[in-house]
């Protein structure tokens, strides 16, 4: 397994090239998110997987200021925009 640390709207990795991305707690903070995914998308290859981890948009004691957080709903509408086949699992009532 290699991890590859890297800024999600310019990939360093070339196209069809990785299994399975992992995005946790930082789409949020993504200046142009459809980038992002478009980026993802391309370094996937056929049948692999996304998992992203967020914060709800919820206000709680820790994470990044409610302003800052995506509906769970409206990031779903965002994968599915960019082809992207979404199953949400809530892992617990703030992610």
């Amino acid at each position: 397994m290699i991890y590859v640390v890297s800024d999600l709207e310019n990939i360093q990795l070339d196209d069809d090239s990785v299994n399975k991305v992992i995005v946790s707690l930082v789409i949020h903070e993504v200046t142009n998110i459809s980038k992002a995914l478009d980026e993802i998308k391309r370094i996937l290859k056929p049948g692999g997987q996304v998992l992203f981890i967020e914060w709800e948009a919820m206000e709680t004691e820790s994470g990044p200021p409610l302003h800052e957080r995506i509906d769970s709903q409206e990031l779903t509408q965002r994968l599915e925009k960019n082809e992207f086949e979404v199953e949400v699992v809530q892992l617990n009532p703030v992610n």
